[in-house]
Parts: C-alpha cells; structure tokens; sequence
C-alpha cells in the first residue's frame, strides 16, 4: 500500500488482531481488561460483546480511574490489584488446562512445578 511515496504496511490479520475476524465462535474463553481512560476502551468493549453474542464465555473487568498502561506503575494500589488479578486469572485457566488433560488421560502433556524445575516426577504412577 502506498500513500504519496510513504508505503504502508498491509493491515494485521484476523490472526494478529482477532476483534479483526468476521466469525468468532469457537474461540477460547477470554478474559479481557479495559483501562477508564484507554483509547482502545470502547473497542474492547465492541469486541466483548461479540464475543458474548458468538458464544464465547469472556469475563470483562472495566478497571476505573486506570488509563492504557497504569498497571505498570507498580507503587499504586490499583496496579497492585490489576497484576494480581491477572495472575490469577491466568493461574486458574492453567490448572483448569491441566485437569482437563489429566481427565482426557494426557498427564505428560503438562508436568507438575516440581518436575519441570528438578526432573523428578511427585507421582508414582504404577
């Protein structure tokens, strides 16, 4: 793409920028945060709620009084709840993966803490 002598980059696709995509069933669960005053909110709203409306189960937390990047500045309180909840978030969705792949009986799919750090495996399986 060109505009006057300045070449542009063409646009990201659906897989780079999913709100971008024309379909979104079958998409995993997300769980997307939006800052007060971030100029992406209302575009991250738009995208919760097509989400929502394909079927996707989406947990939206509106963090007021933030802007784009305030969990960064880690000595505020608020940004201190932000991380926190992320890793959370982010903890739970793993376990969650990892009971259902034990369940579907594919143990070494993930390893338990202990064994990707020492090697040695916690369960005696026999």
């Amino acid at each position: 793409m060109s505009d006057g002598g300045t070449t542009w980059a063409a646009p990201a696709s659906q897989y780079a920028a999913p709100a971008r995509a024309v379909d979104l069933s079958g998409l995993p669960p997300a769980y997307i945060a939006t800052a007060e005053f971030d100029p992406l909110r209302d575009e991250e709203i738009t995208y919760t709620s097509r989400l929502l409306q394909a079927g996707v189960s989406v947990e939206l937390h509106q963090w007021p009084g933030t802007f784009h990047g305030s969990e960064g500045v880690l000595s505020a309180e608020v940004s201190q709840r932000q991380v926190a909840e992320f890793t959370a978030t982010l903890r739970r969705a793993l376990v969650s993966e990892m009971v259902a792949a034990d369940q579907a009986g594919h143990p070494s799919r993930h390893k338990p803490p202990d064994e990707i750090t020492t090697g040695r495996t916690s369960r005696h399986d026999s």
